[in-house]
């Protein structure tokens, strides 16, 4: 009969101890923010990796994964450009539940830099040049330019001469080639629709006068370059207006 009262006993005791220690867990859980580590399944989401993004392109994929971000600080990181994410908690992988909140340190880059006139530079160059001080090329757009050879800058945005942190992004204008036009002809067109004809065109123009019989007065008779050549925009054609005797 002892045997018997002393099993029973334990055996209340044992339950009473593992119900406290259970409602002391879940006390102790909610406000420790839950399961330090995620064990998956329970419709959590991985974390995905958002460092060396920039700031809105984070923010979107971590959105997309259902997740806030929140930005902790700004570090000068000269090796991650200015504005994007030098690093992230919970770090990539890691296991959440959706609308939890991933926190990140961005990038304010590093010591300032200047930066350099590039222009009439070829692209590679100029490259090379940028990211040997610590910057970062960005967008790459062409036009046409009627003094800068193909493929060499025309421009720099933030533009020369500017102070930066080192990882700012400079985007880069570079020559497409010479802007060329058709000269078109002007045979016997009026002066002054000569005149508007060539300047719509980017062209320039200079008048001379000659007396010829064989043609009414007040019109054009000839032009150099003549018609068809190809030239650069803002070059001067030359017009020969046919006016009476002087």
């Amino acid at each position: 009969m002892y045997t018997g009262k002393a099993f029973a006993i334990s055996l209340v005791t044992s339950f009473i101890v593992s119900v406290i220690i259970c409602s002391v867990f879940l006390l102790v859980l909610p406000r420790s923010g839950g399961l330090p580590f995620s064990f998956g399944g329970g419709g959590k989401v991985e974390v995905p990796a958002v460092a060396n993004m920039p700031v809105e392109e984070a923010r979107l994929v971590l959105q997309n994964k259902g997740f806030l971000m929140m930005e902790l600080e700004e570090k000068k990181d000269p090796n991650v450009p200015v504005g994007s994410i030098v690093s992230q908690d919970p770090l990539p992988g890691f296991k959440l539940d959706k609308g939890a909140l991933v926190k990140v340190v961005v990038s304010a880059g590093g010591p300032e830099v200047i930066i350099p006139n590039l222009e009439g530079i070829p692209q590679g160059q100029a490259r090379l040049q940028l990211e040997s001080i610590n910057l970062v090329v960005g967008t790459i757009s062409r036009e046409m330019h009627g003094s800068i050879s193909k493929d060499a800058v025309i421009s720099t945005d933030p533009p020369a001469g500017t102070r930066a942190p080192a990882g700012t992004v400079v985007n880069i204008k570079i020559s497409s080639g010479e802007s060329l036009v058709t000269v078109p002809s002007v045979f016997k067109a009026s002066p002054g629709r000569a005149r508007s004809k060539l300047e719509r065109l980017g062209l320039k123009v200079s008048t001379r006068y000659t007396t010829n019989i064989e043609y009414e007065f007040g019109i054009v008779v000839g032009q150099d370059p003549r018609s068809g050549t190809k030239v650069r925009k803002g070059s001067t054609v030359k017009i020969i207006v046919n006016s009476e005797a002087r």
